[in-house]
């Protein structure tokens, strides 16, 4: 009776090799996510940036309205922002 040897460093029997990757695979997928997430984190940070502007300029323009309706109702401006009433949710 005949016996296949696996070694345990050599990757196993030869009908196996095939099935893994190499090491060399290996470092070039980790490279390749690196590469991508080189790229994708500088986008996503100005794409946050722009997202906390445009907030900015919509609370802006809400307080101008606010300021506007103020002064349609009392016929003058508000001495401070506590006269607008509470803040909306």
């Amino acid at each position: 009776m005949a016996t296949e040897r696996v070694h345990v460093f050599s990757g196993g029997s030869r009908r196996d090799r095939g099935r893994g990757f190499t090491l060399v695979e290996m470092a070039m997928a980790t490279a390749a996510l690196g590469l991508l997430a080189a790229v994708a984190v500088p986008s996503y940070s100005r794409v946050l940036e722009r997202q906390k502007i445009n907030q900015c300029a919509m609370d802006l323009r809400n307080l101008a309205l606010g300021v506007n309706h103020y002064r349609t109702q009392h016929g003058s401006i508000p001495n401070s922002l506590a006269d607008l009433g509470p803040p909306l949710p």
